[in-house]
């Protein structure tokens, strides 16, 4: 039977920092004695789980030839590992109920793995995709509602279920930008093309990000407006490398602020 995390120290890492923070959380009340508020144990669960579910997520991915797991998959299940422990921090059914969402989650993306090509199916349907993000996002202006009952209306509700749109927006921007980029690599980087030529060919993805960024902000959701220029800038300076991107992006970010 294979180790849940394998040979890969990533995953030994991950699990031995969740396992201290989880004792660090259930030592915590009784240090302040504070112990008869909230059960101490009910995190333990997730914290011994998590990590070997992360790693048999990142061996799938392995399996079927996606690159950068190590890079990309350990440090994204380390924040959300550790940003669950925390929510059971403040309160047990905090943790429990995002607890249900991260493995319902992770599910979802197994079968999807299962069923389909999904790179392909990424770039097949990316406009789709960011053509939905933004027209929920711009739903929450007609039925948008407060889970808090003030405050801006950022969420639709479901039922029992609030879901912020502008959320599942930020990944979708991300999607279409990868896809929408990665066609256009060649010509970007062509040293005989003319500047303007390159920015030509970097309108539609700035009209997206305008558009993408201009949601949350009409709304007064300027974090989620900066993340997704954020994004941007950043994307753009991996497809391109172009220097004075990072430069731009932080003085842009500056002057927002």
């Amino acid at each position: 039977m294979p180790r849940p995390w394998g040979d890969s120290h990533p995953w030994g890492w991950l699990a031995a920092v969740m396992a201290a923070y989880a004792i660090a959380l259930t030592l915590a009340p009784w240090l302040r004695g504070a112990s008869h508020l909230h059960p101490a144990w009910l995190h333990w669960p997730m914290a011994l789980v998590w990590p070997w579910l992360a790693r048999w997520s990142a061996r799938r991915l392995q399996r079927q030839g996606y690159r950068a797991v190590e890079a990309l998959w350990a440090p994204a299940a380390a924040l959300t590992g550790l940003g669950l422990l925390t929510l059971y921090r403040l309160h047990p059914l905090l943790g429990l109920r995002q607890t249900l969402w991260a493995v319902l989650s992770v599910a979802a993306f197994l079968l999807l793995l299962a069923s389909v090509d999904l790179v392909t199916a990424l770039r097949r349907f990316h406009l789709w995709g960011l053509a939905l993000g933004a027209a929920l996002t711009g739903l929450t202006f007609l039925t948008g509602v407060s889970p808090s009952g003030s405050g801006p209306r950022l969420w639709l509700r479901l039922g029992v279920v609030y879901f912020q749109p502008a959320e599942a927006l930020k990944v979708l921007f991300l999607l279409f930008l990868a896809a929408h980029l990665a066609g256009r690599l060649p010509a970007l980087n062509d040293p005989a093309r003319s500047w303007r030529a390159r920015l030509v060919l970097l309108a539609p993805s700035a009209l997206a990000a305008g558009v993408s960024a201009g949601l949350p902000f009409a709304q007064r959701d300027w974090g989620t407006a900066l993340v997704i220029l954020g994004l941007y800038g950043a994307m753009l300076y991996a497809a391109t490398g172009w220097r004075w991107l990072p430069v731009l992006g932080l003085a842009g970010g500056l002057l927002a602020s």
